[in-house]
């Protein structure tokens, strides 16, 4: 390594160029900037060849974008607003697409219940008062029935508790809300099972809903309830959003911005192999060589922003009892495969749709389909048109070591049963596998986020945990997690008034 002209005010190490690591080092940057005080210097690392993580586009043969992992925005969650002031720092404002609320494609989302297309709105109201199939009894039914058996409401969570997110459903919207509404929310976000997942973690808006009001919901259904204050840059009746060139433009865009700071040394190909502390407090970093770094630097903080098990792997004699907690999360798989046709087979415009668990007529392992076109019409030629299907997750097991040809004649045969034999015929096909990139946050997470973080903290210079691990999937939960671990950085190393 070759030392910096002058000593810095505090060298520190991100480890990890995805989303979380590229808004620690942005944050970082412009704290510094702004302190006008002796610089920081930077340290952003990454083992893969590009920035981003999960977070990539692609562009086919015929020059059309298309994600290969997330593809939109929230217009409005609680994290929101740190994934667009780096929008801002990337000078990409002006790339920002967006749909609003009364868009066919924002406002109208899909469940497909035994290959049968029916918008959220639709299953609310027949639940309201039927009890045909595929619902055992109305919701009116079930909660008066559970009121005169003294059941409900259920005692809201208490803050600090958790509880599988099926039981906390189950108690609160009854068997087919769970079954039919949740259910299929939670494949198409965390692509897992109602019982593997903790409330507090992956869903913290419901138990707060919930306390709020006495009653889910009637959290649920106050006015403004689970809206965040709208940013400007996109308005407030944005429903989604994301950038002309696609998600992964923001990823390249934020490391540009990085490398125009000479304060900031962006070294790509540099696997950390481990990490120590040093006899002086300080964190000792050893990369495997590259074409120009090779040993071991030292830093006053590291900001570890990868996942839980590829921490744990770092440095297994000083995390001692962490170790096999941080390993243990579970991960799931995803296989993405994306289908181009001539001509448009969705027959009305959509999001798209989500499959429960227990629907019939078709395989577990397809979690929904994002009907991109509708979403995004000028990312193909005129004329064509995208869906992506989405399958494993928690059923990855089902598709495991099936070809990518199998995946896609899967895909395409559910995509048949759902929009008809015009979906049948794509002309061009796309197989991707994303190994370990959804974590399954278990009953309790939270507790063991806050008991990890305390387990590093101590003596010496700080080590850090950021990402999607530990506070959130969404990419904007990711920003979150990055620009305030930064921040605790800064304040551990008193560069940061308290």
């Amino acid at each position: 390594f070759t030392a910096a002209a002058a000593r810095p005010a505090a060298r520190i190490a991100i480890v990890g160029a995805g989303i979380a690591g590229l808004s620690a080092a942005s944050t970082l940057a412009r704290l510094a900037a702004a302190a006008n005080r002796q610089p920081l210097e930077i340290w952003l690392l990454d083992k893969s060849d590009r920035p981003g993580g999960w977070v990539r586009t692609a562009t086919d043969s015929a020059g059309c974008v298309y994600e290969l992992g997330p593809r939109t925005i929230r217009g409005a969650s609680p994290s929101g607003s740190y994934l667009l002031d780096l929008v801002r720092q990337s000078g990409l404002k002006d790339e920002l697409v967006t749909l609003t609320t009364s868009h066919p494609a924002a406002a109208r989302r899909l469940v497909a219940i035994d290959n049968q297309l029916t918008t959220v709105g639709q299953l609310l109201a027949k639940n309201l008062v039927s009890s045909k199939p595929p619902f055992q009894r109305s919701l009116i039914g079930w909660t008066a029935s559970q009121w005169l058996a003294g059941q409900w409401p259920p005692k809201p969570l208490a803050e600090g508790t958790d509880q599988s997110l099926d039981e906390f459903a189950r108690s609160r919207l009854g068997p087919d809300l769970t079954d039919y509404l949740l259910d299929p929310l939670t494949r198409g976000v965390f692509a897992g099972r109602l019982s593997d997942l903790g409330v507090a973690a992956a869903f913290p808006h419901l138990p707060e809903a919930e306390r709020r009001r006495g009653s889910l919901l009637l959290g649920l259904l106050a006015p403004g309830a689970s809206k965040s204050p709208p940013d400007p840059l996109l308005g407030d009746r944005c429903a989604v959003w994301s950038l002309k060139r696609g998600l992964g433009s923001l990823a390249e865009a934020c490391l540009d911005k990085l490398r125009q700071d000479a304060n900031v040394r962006c070294r790509f190909g540099s696997a950390v192999e481990s990490l120590r502390r040093l006899a002086d407090g300080r964190i000792g970093l050893r990369l495997s060589t590259t074409k120009d770094v090779s040993g071991e630097a030292s830093f006053d903080g590291v900001i570890l922003c990868v996942p839980a098990f590829s921490a744990a792997r770092l440095w297994p004699e000083r995390l001692g009892r962490l170790t096999p907690e941080l390993s243990s999360l579970p991960w799931v798989s995803l296989a993405i495969v994306s289908l181009l046709y001539n001509g448009n087979p969705v027959p009305e415009p959509a999001f798209g749709h989500l499959v429960p668990s227990g629907a019939s007529g078709g395989e577990p392992a397809v979690l929904g389909v994002v009907y991109d076109s509708c979403l995004f019409p000028d990312r193909q030629p005129a004329g064509s048109a995208r869906l992506t299907c989405m399958l494993g997750g928690a059923w990855y097991h089902r598709i495991a070591g099936l070809s990518s040809d199998s995946l896609i004649r899967l895909a395409v045969n559910h995509v048949t049963a759902c929009l008809g034999p015009s979906a049948s015929r794509p002309v061009a096909a796309d197989c991707r596998l994303l190994t370990n990139c959804i974590p399954q946050y278990p009953v309790g997470h939270v507790g063991q986020v806050v008991n990890w973080r305390d387990g590093l903290a101590g003596a010496g210079a700080p080590i850090l945990l950021a990402g999607a691990s530990y506070d959130g999937v969404s990419v904007p939960d990711c920003a979150r997690s990055g620009a305030q671990q930064a921040k605790e950085c800064l304040r551990l190393l008193r560069l940061l008034p308290h």
